[in-house]
């Protein structure tokens, strides 16, 4: 879903999309396995974080909770839509239906991150705005120099505050520490193996890593966004548990169904400095 500036495998086959218009052009020989698809597997294996952000954004809405847990997972179907597009056709507009997405959603995690810190940093009204319009600004310029190595730098600048913020929360709760540490696990996993994509290719072109790289944030992405709703959750005075998925991820469950009704009404409290969770306070988080 990240792009560095460089051509890895060559193809004589000309496709339905030549010619080849974005900055990359990964490691998966092009139109190998249809004319129609440029990089088949790499494009296909989205549809992880298109099945990932869906599955998220409905259990979101369904448990009630404020539209930026919701406006996340959306915003990761989008990176999912963009990279099959980039993927499939090579073509540049696509590629920025790919990148741009990863930008805004990495800006909706840190205000989600942000507002469970609400004790420790106050809740601004303007950040929202200013994270609009800095969303805005970095796209035009994006747009129109193609930014490559700024994008790769923005990303991981985004990352920081994002775990900087949350882990403090897990301090003293050991469920929410495995929740973030398998988050972290499969992200710095993925990336080594978009890592080693790049750097052995085509030796290992066949091993299809950028292909898992897609698989492996998708399932990173749902851990650390389930953890966040864990953390909201239980400011809501909720009963909430957690289930095992394949020994894998981690889900939050909350069993008691008059509990989930009042979700959607129950003001929640403010985080407090030694745990995150106090009592509770007006207004909906």
């Amino acid at each position: 879903m990240s792009h560095i500036p460089l051509t890895n495998t060559e193809s004589t086959i000309v496709g339905y999309w030549s010619p080849v218009t974005a900055s990359v052009d990964w490691c998966e020989t092009n139109y190998a396995v249809t004319p129609y698809i440029a990089e088949f597997f790499n494009a296909t294996s989205n549809i992880f974080p298109i099945l990932a952000g869906i599955a998220l954004f409905l259990r979101a809405r369904s448990l009630g909770l404020a539209a930026r847990f919701q406006l996340a997972p959306l915003f990761l179907v989008l990176v999912g839509l963009g990279s099959a597009g980039f993927h499939g056709t090579l073509l540049y507009g696509p590629q920025l239906g790919d990148e741009l997405p990863m930008i805004y959603m990495g800006l909706v995690l840190c205000y989600i991150s942000l507002r469970l810190r609400s004790a420790d940093y106050p809740h601004r009204p303007w950040i929202p705005y200013a994270m609009a319009v800095f969303a805005v600004i970095y796209s035009a310029l994006h747009i129109h120099y193609r930014l490559v190595g700024a994008f790769h730098v923005i990303c991981a600048l985004i990352l920081i505050p994002v775990a900087g913020l949350v882990i403090p929360i897990a301090k003293n709760d050991q469920k929410l520490q495995r929740m973030m540490w398998t988050a972290s696990v499969l992200l710095v996993g993925s990336s080594i193996l978009w890592g080693l994509d790049q750097a052995y290719c085509p030796t290992i072109e066949n091993l299809y890593l950028h292909a898992l790289w897609h698989v492996g944030t998708a399932l990173a992405f749902v851990q650390w966004l389930e953890a966040m709703m864990l953390v909201q959750l239980r400011m809501t005075h909720a009963h909430v548990d957690l289930d095992a998925v394949a020994h894998l991820l981690t889900i939050v469950r909350v069993d008691n169904v008059s509990e989930k009704a009042q979700l959607h009404s129950v003001p929640p409290p403010q985080p407090s400095m030694a745990f995150g969770y106090g009592t509770v306070t007006p207004g909906r988080q």
